[in-house]
């Protein structure tokens, strides 16, 4: 349920002389539907401004995140003209609130109200170039404000221009109140493309359209749609044509009176291209005196040197962290990369914001991983392909096999197989030299018609040989073949003899 805005200056008030944390909250020094002011203390007496999440709001999580990237988008243009967060912290409520520099002066919207109501060319032209060179700096980095207003632009006592809340677009209770929580922007300053919900197509050129809103009110005391209900305002953004400033301030020179309905064109393609452009036209009126020089002569944001407190504990003197030099805590950050998440529209579609730079990152050493993988797959290979050959050969059809006679029994014939004599060393030599002369053989076994060559004798060392009386039968040629039962083939592999092992 929305609360109205007496509610939340009460509620606001109730917290003035509390702390929270390290601060101590001073005084309000305003309340919008989203968050409250206060000038506040340090602990160890630097002054700065804090600023705090509605209770009533602070029961989502992400209204809190989205307040917290509100916060922080500021520091992303890199501007003297954005009031910079420095700190944040949660209440003991649970409610987040951040800390930021503490400005002295007043806004826009409280200098025109003081003024009559309205403001000379003289007065707001200067006022509107500085505007525009904070949003010039603002679309560069890719963030779109949607809620420039006069409310939201504060004029200090040392003439500078500050643009506060970027990236917060609320509807409004009112032609210039906005409502609790809610995303749009406030109805007398909203472009036709925000009028009608097409959130794609906000952009800088929507900024632009508010500037010229602004230029608007303060030229002719009036805004450039009245309706009766801020409903009433929106429909009226969204489906009329603004009337000429001439018609409303005739006294306006013609060519201001141009800028200002230029700005406020309903077909984008027909408004100032960019800030830029629409600076250049007004720094050329002669209302806008020597504005670059202003610019140009402005103090450039000092150095981060903050002071500490008693604790050794580091804090900001407000004027520490110009734009990006104020980098929020990690997890802020994470918030902001997220930013399209949240609020898709708040960043502009057409100009993302620039990554932050990285540091480059080394590859990791994985060439020890990779030699092991590759010997891996090398023992693999070996293995499949000696199955593979294994496979082939059973499935090869067995070569014909000739039945031999054994061969007549000379006079003296070798032992029987069954009786062999005890392994010795010549006995030894002589299976090995067998086995060697097996190696070498490839043929089948001979036949009687045709008996193999003996192998060569070798001499014994301890145990003479028996003599070779007679030729090796058939099956002893068989059974010495099979011991061993392989044979090497010309990659060095065994290959087991298939007859080995049939019975």
């Amino acid at each position: 349920m929305d609360l109205e805005r007496s509610e939340l200056e009460a509620l606001s008030e109730r917290r003035v002389g509390a702390e929270l944390g390290k601060y101590r909250l001073e005084r309000v020094l305003g309340v919008g539907g989203m968050a409250a002011v206060y000038a506040a203390s340090h602990r160890n007496g630097h002054r700065v401004a804090v600023k705090v999440l509605h209770d009533a709001l602070a029961i989502s999580d992400d209204v809190k995140k989205r307040f917290l990237r509100e916060g922080y988008v500021a520091n992303a243009v890199g501007h003297r003209g954005v009031v910079r967060v420095i700190d944040d912290d949660t209440t003991a409520e649970g409610a987040p609130f951040v800390v930021m520099e503490l400005l002295e002066g007043a806004t826009l919207g409280e200098h025109i109200a003081q003024s009559g109501g309205g403001l000379t060319p003289e007065e707001i032209v200067p006022i509107a170039c500085k505007l525009l060179d904070v949003l010039a700096a603002a679309h560069a980095a890719g963030v779109v404000h949607r809620d420039i207003k006069p409310d939201n632009v504060f004029l200090t006592t040392d003439g500078e221009v500050k643009v506060l809340d970027f990236g917060i677009a609320r509807l409004g209770t009112s032609a210039t109140v906005t409502r609790t929580g809610s995303v749009m922007g406030t109805p007398a300053f909203m472009a036709p493309e925000q009028a009608r919900g097409l959130t794609r197509q906000v952009d800088a050129q929507t900024d632009l359209w508010a500037v010229g809103a602004v230029l608007f009110r303060a030229l002719a005391r009036r805004h450039v749609f009245v309706g009766e209900t801020p409903e009433m305002t929106v429909i009226f953004a969204a489906t009329e044509k603004p009337p000429p400033l001439a018609s409303l301030a005739p006294d306006v020179d013609e060519a201001l009176a141009h800028v200002v309905d230029r700005a406020l064109a309903p077909d984008k393609g027909e408004r100032w291209p960019d800030a830029r452009a629409m600076f250049d036209a007004l720094a050329a009126l002669p209302y806008a005196g020597d504005v670059h020089a202003a610019l140009a002569t402005r103090p450039s944001a000092p150095t981060s040197s903050r002071p500490r407190s008693a604790e050794g504990e580091r804090v900001s003197d407000g004027a520490g962290d110009a734009g990006a030099g104020a980098r929020p805590p990690t997890w802020a950050r994470e918030i902001l990369d997220a930013a399209e998440t949240m609020t898709p529209s708040i960043l502009s579609p057409s100009s993302p914001a620039p990554a932050a730079p990285r540091a480059p990152v080394e590859a990791p050493r994985s060439w020890p991983r990779t030699l092991v993988a590759g010997g891996a797959l090398a023992v693999l290979a070996v293995v499949l392909a000696a199955g593979v050959d294994l496979l082939v050969r059973a499935a090869q059809p067995e070569p014909p096999t000739t039945t031999a006679s054994p061969a007549p029994a000379e006079p003296t014939s070798i032992a029987a197989p069954a009786a062999q004599p005890p392994a010795t060393s010549a006995t030894t030599e002589t299976a090995a030299a067998s086995a060697s002369a097996e190696v070498a053989a490839v043929t089948p076994p001979p036949t009687a018609t045709h008996p193999p060559v003996a192998a060569p004798a070798h001499k014994a060392s301890a145990t003479p040989k028996p003599e070779p009386s007679a030729q090796p039968t058939a099956s002893a040629t068989t059974a010495a073949s099979c011991n061993p039962p392989w044979r090497l083939n010309a990659n060095g592999t065994r290959e087991y003899k298939l007859e080995c092992f049939k019975k």
